[in-house]
């Protein structure tokens, strides 16, 4: 990863739990502001900060947030995102060119013998041969 030789942050960033979490991480940035002005402004009595106390109080930050956080995205951030690929993608996105151009590409490169692969899996190909 520094110099090249681990693949180790590659593989974290191409998981999906991984990316989930960072989903998770960005909507807890934006509410954590909210939800510490909630928590910590209203009370009536002072909190002390001691070592156990900011920890107590870190933890249940952490807890706090990210409970919040994860019906934020499933109600509101999810439903958009499927919204917008459902409406928009199509129109916008250049996959089934792609695809096309992707075919053409391996189509050219094929082998006689790959043509010949084909003919025995689609035997349908065949009968105009007799």
């Amino acid at each position: 990863m520094f110099i090249g030789h681990f693949n180790s942050g590659l593989r974290s960033l191409k998981n999906t739990y991984f990316r989930a979490f960072g989903k998770l991480t960005f909507i807890c940035a934006i509410i954590s502001p909210v939800i510490l002005n909630i928590m910590y402004c209203g009370r009536e009595e002072a909190i002390y900060l001691t070592n156990p106390t900011v920890m107590n109080i870190g933890a249940g930050n952490i807890m706090c947030v990210a409970l919040a956080a994860f019906p934020i995205y499933l109600l509101v951030e999810y439903p958009i995102q499927r919204l917008t690929q459902i409406l928009i993608t199509d129109k916008l996105s250049h996959h089934e060119l792609l695809r096309q151009h992707y075919l053409n590409e391996i189509a050219a490169t094929a082998s006689p013998v790959q043509e010949r692969e084909k003919l025995l899996i689609n035997p349908k190909k065949l009968e105009g041969l007799d």
